[in-house]
């Protein structure tokens, strides 16, 4: 993104469609800007260049692919699964091998990635409420930390790199010292907490993701609030920001009846756009710097969202359902099969160019 580029929220389109055949859980730019990668429920990591459209499967993991992050050194791709594996791996060769791999790095599903800054350590939590510190160098376990009353669904690195905050569904965010390899202290994300089964429902939402400003004053935390119809989905899309000094309540932004918040970016402007997800839809997000309300939003039922290097584009990936089982059995009539699937989609953040005549 150069001086003269006008990036505006309100203009934002999309610009290219890269399908797959199964429903994509994550998706992330490689740092050169050439890729874009997916992680899978067909267990694979997926990459696709982004001029020619040329797409590659990477060698299965053993589950789903739920978490991608890569290395400040612009090489490596960090991935992990549902069954606790994790990959390293050399992003850019013609067909990538493990670098090295972690089968039981967690005994459950890992939801979370997050490198340091000085590309030293990489962070991971999930479902067994655990949070593990490791070396990116070769996959050694530096520090583990306990204390999550459930299961941990975000994770992030300070841009200092000293620290590091892992959040769960209960809404407790909690603030680890990785020079130490001690507990800091607990920071109070309650306001995205909501008990489902106060109102008729099942589950709680909490908080989905985490992300530092980057000035790393700012540390925002997504989820739902005010629920509306007794389900995780289905309330106001909201982000809460939190001043990391203190740990006080900055602001909350919400999306009125946009489900909840699965994941968020920070612009370089200073805008925040989220993926938002409902029961049946969902919807992209944009908030701008003293604005509680979106400035501008539009339906795309994304499960991950992130951000180009240019700062001019954004993609999210998609998890497409067909019917019952993928084969439209709700119906009664003999219909075609059709498969659940993905995509990736790609929007830029730059008016269109003017067509000729106008």
């Amino acid at each position: 993104m150069n001086d003269q580029t006008i990036i505006d929220p309100k203009q934002a389109h999309e610009t290219q469609l890269l399908e797959h055949t199964r429903q994509l859980l994550a998706c992330r730019f490689s740092p050169c800007g050439r890729f874009v990668f997916a992680g899978s429920v067909d267990n694979a990591v997926h990459r696709w260049e982004l001029e020619s459209g040329q797409h590659t499967a990477l060698p299965p993991h053993g589950s789903w692919v739920a978490a991608l992050a890569f290395h400040p050194d612009k090489k490596h791709l960090l991935t992990s699964d549902y069954i606790g594996g994790i990959r390293c791996w050399n992003y850019a060769d013609e067909k990538p091998v493990p670098v090295w791999s972690l089968d039981d790095a967690h005994a459950a599903a890992i939801r979370a990635v997050s490198i340091s800054a000085d590309g030293k350590f990489f962070a991971t939590t999930g479902h067994d409420r655990m949070v593990r510190v490791w070396s990116t160098a070769d996959g050694k376990l530096e520090h583990e930390f306990s204390g999550h009353s459930s299961p941990a669904f975000a994770i992030a690195f300070h841009p200092d790199s000293e620290s590091v905050v892992s959040a769960e569904q209960f809404g407790v965010i909690k603030h680890w010292d990785v020079t130490t390899g001690k507990h800091v202290r607990d920071i109070d994300g309650g306001a995205l907490w909501t008990d489902a089964s106060l109102n008729g429902g099942a589950h709680t939402c909490g908080i989905r993701c985490l992300r530092f400003d980057a000035t790393g004053d700012v540390l925002a935390s997504g989820g739902l609030t005010e629920l509306t119809d007794g389900d995780r989905r289905g309330g106001d899309a909201s982000i809460l920001l939190l001043n990391w000094k203190d740990g006080s309540r900055k602001d909350l932004l919400a999306a009125k009846k946009a489900g909840y918040v699965e994941n968020m970016v920070f612009h370089p402007t200073g805008a925040i756009i989220a993926a938002c997800l409902t029961q049946e839809n969902g919807s992209v997000q944009f908030w701008e710097s003293g604005n509680n309300a979106p400035v501008h939003q539009f339906k795309a039922p994304g499960r991950d969202i992130d951000l180009h290097p240019d700062g001019e584009r954004f993609a999210i990936c998609e998890w497409k359902l067909h019917g019952k089982a993928g084969n439209n059995a709700s119906t009664e009539e003999l219909v075609p099969f059709k498969s659940h699937h993905g995509a990736i989609r790609i929007h830029s953040l730059v008016a269109p160019p003017a067509a000729e005549g106008t």
